[in-house]
């Protein structure tokens, strides 16, 4: 009884730790800090979906700009997502527009089949949104359609690797992190055409476990999905790569952080589509580099060794569709 009235209690307040620092590091959207962030909704699917866009302040309409669509995690918004992540700083940086979207209910439907999301429960269709999201932005804005991007985190990162099996004539490559693939997708994935992949995964991730095949949230079971290495095995496989990875150990640039950060590279690939696996030794449930957005006993460790908005944006660059 008393076991139970404390998992009970424990529950409690992972949870209403989550509300409050999710509450605390949301964005205003059109009211932040940069007068370059613009809100819109379009419609799709019956549903009024909403979304802001970062532009850059040396977009020119005259000349076409690559986008990065970026997406929250699970309960999140693009909001949130913008906040954690810092990738409109990037964005600024090296001339991108960055789009961040709203998930039906917090959530994205990302081919798990468990019932704990409103977005799967309504059958929500995020990947044709998402597809949607990148014609409705090029009627506003001067998108080069050749250099479009998908990034996101935890169930973001779940949903980018969906759009990468359903659309990927449309998206030029993908960079999840803290995610993986929902192992009944995984069943039923097969791309159109080789898809550059980087992913950006903790060892020590207790909400997606680096070799685990469920995600879970304290006590709550959101999912079955493939362990990372196996995730890597299927786009190396489906990319037709060398099986052998080049491995690099980067330097430990903060030796407090706990955490260091191994390289695998598979290249030779079909079409130039290399595959890239960044494995934060120690790391948790966090953008590297990142917003520690919840506690470390609850999210683990974020890696100051990794600038993952850094990373992620030179090997996009790289490829074009």
């Amino acid at each position: 009884m008393f076991q139970s009235s404390l998992a009970l209690l424990v529950r409690a307040s992972l949870i209403v730790v989550m509300v409050i620092a999710l509450a605390s590091c949301a964005v205003s959207r059109g009211r932040g800090e940069s007068a370059a962030d613009f809100t819109g909704e379009m419609a799709h699917g019956g549903l009024t979906r909403t979304y802001f866009v970062h532009v850059p302040p040396d977009y020119d309409p005259s000349h076409p700009m690559p986008l990065v669509i970026a997406l929250h995690g699970g309960r999140g918004n693009g909001g949130q997502a913008a906040r954690y992540s810092g990738l409109s700083h990037q964005s600024d940086e090296s001339g991108f527009l960055v789009a961040y979207p709203d998930g039906f209910g917090g959530h994205w439907n990302d081919g798990r089949t468990f019932d704990e999301s409103s977005s799967k429960r309504e059958e929500v269709d995020d990947s044709g949104f998402l597809i949607g999201l990148i014609d409705h932005l090029a009627e506003s804005y001067t998108v080069d359609r050749s250099h479009v991007y998908i990034t996101g985190a935890s169930n973001g990162a779940f949903m980018a690797n969906r759009l990468a099996c359903e659309h990927a004539d449309r998206i030029a490559a993908i960079a999840p992190v803290i995610g993986s693939m929902a192992a009944e997708l995984a069943e039923k994935c097969h791309p159109s055409q080789p898809m550059p992949v980087l992913m950006i995964n903790g060892t020590e991730d207790r909400l997606v476990p680096f070799d685990g095949r469920e995600v879970k949230f304290g006590f709550q079971r959101l999912g079955h999905m493939l362990p990372v290495p196996e995730l890597v095995k299927f786009w190396v496989r489906h990319n037709h790569c060398s099986p052998q990875p080049e491995k690099t150990r980067l330097p430990d640039l903060d030796r407090e952080d706990g955490t260091r950060v191994e390289v695998e590279r598979y290249t030779s690939c079909r079409e130039g589509a290399a595959v890239t696996l960044y494995v934060i030794e120690g790391g948790g449930h966090t953008w590297p580099q990142g917003m520690q957005y919840l506690p470390e006993f609850v999210i683990g460790r974020t890696s100051k060794d990794l600038d993952a908005n850094r990373v992620i944006w030179e090997f996009f660059r790289q490829y074009r569709r």
